[in-house]
């Protein structure tokens, strides 16, 4: 039985098949499965889409949502509420997906909340439709294990990063679990601000630690584009 509410999900007119099954071939589930396999997802009923403003929210705390969402356009941010504030855990462009580790589960509730970066358009794959790709090809199963435990590990680097005792160390592991673009440089590292609220330190503090890390040869910096060495 499929868990997405009439509230969660609003089907709207999807782009055409062939735009679809680009768009599924570039998504990490998708990765070595069969041609026929992503042909029938992209003509499956069960898709559908969504447009949200920028600042609406996607997902909320306690939505029981069993669904893939994969950015189509724009872009969504990832935070968690710890006491009076919030705390920014991860930001997702065009391309990237959410929902994983909401899926097989009877409980299964979000824990953080996924706000909208702008105009952003979002399709969902539900848990119904990755039961029955998962049963068509194996390596469904594969791709999707291999993503949840790719989340493991980044979870446990926010962890030690949370858990170290320093400005300089906190940052070190922040910078280490940022994807990395095509040029090697640590995604999302130029937004100083950002990354100096990740890891709940001041703007001195920050430039400090930034200042030991490249001292040490730990990290480069080159103008806001910031490397692990």
């Amino acid at each position: 039985m499929i868990h997405i509410s009439e509230n969660q999900m609003i089907n709207t007119e999807l782009k055409d098949v062939k735009s679809i099954k680009e768009i599924l071939e570039k998504n990490n589930m998708f990765r070595g499965a069969l041609n026929e396999t992503v042909e029938y997802a992209c003509e499956s009923p069960l898709l559908s889409e969504k447009h949200y403003q920028g600042g609406e929210s996607i997902v909320e705390p306690g939505s029981t949502l069993h669904a893939v969402g994969i950015i189509l356009s724009g872009g969504a941010v990832i935070t968690r509420e710890d006491g009076a504030k919030k705390v920014l855990l991860n930001s997702i462009g065009e391309g990237g997906s959410f929902g994983y580790a909401n899926l097989f589960g009877d409980i299964g509730e979000y824990l953080t909340h996924i706000c909208a970066r702008g105009n952003t358009h979002v399709l969902y794959i539900p848990e119904e439709l990755i039961n029955v790709l998962i049963l068509r090809d194996r390596s469904i199963a594969v791709s999707l294990i291999s993503i949840l435990s790719a989340k493991v590990r980044f979870l446990n680097s926010k962890i030690a990063s949370f858990t170290a005792d320093s400005a300089e160390e906190k940052l070190y592991l922040l910078l280490c679990s940022k994807p990395k673009k095509n040029d090697g440089s640590c995604d999302e590292s130029s937004n100083f601000a950002a990354l100096a609220r990740q890891i709940d330190v001041g703007r001195s503090s920050f430039y400090r630690a930034l200042d030991l890390l490249e001292s040490k040869g730990r990290i480069k910096r080159a103008g806001k584009r910031l490397f692990i060495l």
